[in-house]
């Protein structure tokens, strides 16, 4: 998330997805340095509001950046479905 910000910060009006608090705690929660599984994550609150952000930028028109990279996650994998329609 750093680098997706990092790179936003020189474009301008650029739009970064920022979970809601509920969201944020309830990931901060699970979050303990060990692996979730794919099912776990997909439950989030954290998951959910990130799907609904892509696909209302993608409704809105906007162009979304995919800054992503040589590593893979669950949410990595999702964001790519929902920007390129499969995955890729």
């Amino acid at each position: 998330m750093d680098k997706v910000k990092q790179v936003a910060e020189g474009l301008k009006n650029a739009e970064v997805f920022t979970p809601s608090a509920g969201a944020l705690k309830e990931w901060n929660k699970l979050n303990t340095g060990k692996q979730l599984s794919d099912d776990i994550v997909k439950g989030t609150q954290m998951y959910r509001e990130n799907v609904e952000w892509i696909n209302k930028v993608k409704k809105e028109g906007y162009d979304v950046l995919d800054t992503g990279g040589g590593t893979t996650s669950t949410f990595y994998n999702m964001e790519k479905e929902a920007i390129y329609g499969k995955k890729k």
